[in-house]
This record gives C-alpha cells, structure tokens and sequence, in this order.
C-alpha cells in the first residue's frame, strides 16, 4: 500500500516517524511524497507544541481534497491528550494512540483487507488490535 507520512511537532515525533516508516517498509508498503499518490495518510502529531494540531488539520484537509478517497490515521501525543478532529471531512480517522505506533504496520494489514471485507468488522477488528497491543 502506498503511504504518505506527515509529522508535526517535537523532534521525539521525527525520531518516530522514521521508525513507523522502516516498520512499514520491512511490511513491503512504499511511501509516497505526494498524498494524492497514496492510499494512506498518516499523521504523526504532538499536543506540546500548540500550533501542530491546527497544522495537522490543515493538512489532512488539503490532502482529502487533494485525494478524497484518502483513508487517514492519526497518531502520536496529541491524540493521547485528547485532540479531537471531528471537522474532518470523510470518514472518520482512525485514532492511534501514542502507545500503540507500533502497531500501525499491522493496522495498515487490516486496511489494505478493508476492501474485501465487511467495513463494520474491520472497525471492530482494528480496535480490537489496538486494545490487545502492548504497551499502554
């Protein structure tokens, strides 16, 4: 599957960008630099600095219009903190907690079945993942 990772924030979210993206390398998926060529866009954003949720939004709606069937993920510090993106436009982002990024190698597995399968059980599915991933 073909991503497009954006990072936002503190210098410990470039760090983990970097492994998130040689976790889904070793899964075979290949990072674009444009989000109209990806099917995925992940956002690595942090909830210290105060302007990277706003620019995590922007973002995310620019690429949505750039690529309206973008399925988005979110992660990072800012979703632990409890920033909300219910202005998004689309389909609800899946929320990855800080805690469980690396996990998102798999997350990625369940979405590129997503097509084929039933979405609701898929949702199910995908939380089910992040609830039985350690560490918390």
């Amino acid at each position: 599957m073909n991503y497009h990772l954006q990072t936002f924030g503190c210098k410990s979210n470039q760090y983990e960008s970097q492994a998130i993206r040689e976790l889904l390398a070793a899964a075979g998926h290949r990072e674009v630099d444009h989000p109209e060529e990806a099917h995925l866009y992940i956002a690595n954003t942090c909830g210290v600095t105060g302007r990277a949720g706003a620019s995590c939004r922007n973002a995310i709606r620019r690429s949505l219009r750039a690529n309206p069937g973008l399925q988005v993920v979110i992660t990072g510090c800012g979703v632990d903190l409890g920033e909300s993106f219910p202005d998004l436009p689309g389909d609800k982002p899946l929320l990855v907690p800080n805690g469980k990024k690396h996990a998102i190698a798999s997350i990625v597995a369940r979405l590129e079945k997503k097509e084929t399968a039933d979405p609701k059980t898929e949702e199910e599915e995908t939380q089910k993942l992040l609830a039985a991933t350690a560490p918390d």
